[in-house]
C-alpha cells in the first residue's frame, strides 16, 4: 500500500516535470521518495541532506527526470551515506556541536553513478581506435 501510494505521487511528478513545473515536481519527488524510505518528517537534518544529494544528482543528469527504479538505487545511496555519516561521527570528540555536524553533513559529497559520463566516454573513443 504505501510503496503504491508513493509510486503514485511519483508519477504524478514526472508529469508535473514534463509540464515544466520543476519546484513542484521536485517536492513531490521528495516526499514520495522519502516515503519509500520511511524516514519520520522531524528527522530535519536527513530531510535536508537528502533534498541537497537528490538535486546534486538530478544536475548530474542529462536530464531533470527520474525513473522510479533509479530513484529507489539514489535514495538508498544517501540513505546509506548518511548513516556511514552519523555513525562515523558518533565518537569523534571533535564535533562538540550540531551546527558544526550539520555543516560538516551538508559538505558531504556522494559520487553517483550516472550513465552520462563523458569521461568514460572518451576513454572508449581512444581504445577503440
Amino acid at each position: 500500500m504505501k510503496y503504491e501510494e508513493s509510486g503514485k505521487k511519483f508519477s504524478e511528478a514526472g508529469r508535473r516535470m514534463r509540464d515544466g513545473d520543476v519546484l513542484k515536481a521536485f517536492d513531490m519527488y521528495c516526499d514520495a521518495l522519502l516515503e519509500r524510505l520511511s524516514v519520520s518528517s522531524d528527522n530535519t537534518d536527513f530531510f535536508f541532506f537528502f533534498r541537497s544529494q537528490l538535486i546534486k544528482y538530478l544536475r548530474e543528469k542529462n536530464s531533470l527526470f527520474l525513473g522510479l527504479a533509479e530513484a529507489d538505487m539514489v535514495s538508498d545511496l544517501i540513505r546509506c551515506t548518511y548513516d556511514e555519516f552519523n555513525l562515523s561521527l558518533k565518537n569523534n570528540p571533535f564535533i562538540r556541536s550540531e551546527k558544526g555536524r550539520f555543516r560538516l553533513l551538508m559538505a558531504v559529497k556522494i559520487i553517483f553513478p550516472v550513465q552520462n559520463d563523458t569521461g568514460l566516454s572518451e576513454l572508449v573513443n581512444v581504445v577503440s581506435k
